[in-house]
């Protein structure tokens, strides 16, 4: 997608077959992606350098000695870790897990990967992926006629991940 911006305005969008789509008002809901932001004047708000910026997580079936079936809840785990916190998601058929760090502090993930596994006892431990943001958000969540919202308007920390939030003032 290509966005058509004049004088601090979309003014359309151009897709990937060559059409051009036209609105009033444009949502940008792309995620970290930031599609439409980034092609307005949004001045970004870097958060300073203590907040979390990175994730190990990974899907853990419930067959493992710390993941057995029958221990299946509605309850969502947080705990505090050594170098950060972690989390363990109950699903249907799997835990969702992972490991919330700052790696300006530690950066080996094979330590971060082996903390968390000595916590949930997967049957996968070397399967698991690296997640990485840069913690902040758009001080103005709407400039010219674009609305950022969720993850395109800002992300500090995953603890923040199930809060989306949009205030419009007059």
């Amino acid at each position: 997608i290509e966005v058509l911006a004049v004088d601090g305005n979309i003014t359309g969008l151009k897709l990937t077959n060559g059409e051009t789509v036209t609105a009033d008002w444009y949502i940008d809901c792309s995620g970290f992606k930031r599609l439409l932001v980034t092609a307005l004047d949004f001045r970004w708000v870097d958060c300073d350098e203590y907040y979390n910026n990175s994730a190990i997580v990974k899907q853990v079936p419930y067959d493992t000695v710390a993941n057995p079936v029958h221990s299946v809840s509605n309850k969502t785990t947080l705990a505090g870790m050594d170098s950060g916190w972690r989390f363990s998601v109950p699903l249907q058929n799997r835990s969702g897990n992972g490991y919330i760090f700052n790696n300006r502090f530690i950066s080996d993930h094979n330590k971060i990967n082996a903390d968390l596994e000595a916590k949930i006892q997967s049957s996968t431990p070397d399967k698991y992926r690296v997640i990485n943001w840069n913690p902040g958000y758009y001080k103005d969540a709407a400039v010219g006629n674009c609305v950022a919202l969720g993850l395109a308007l800002g992300f500090t920390d995953p603890w923040d991940a199930n809060n989306l939030s949009l205030t419009i003032r007059l």
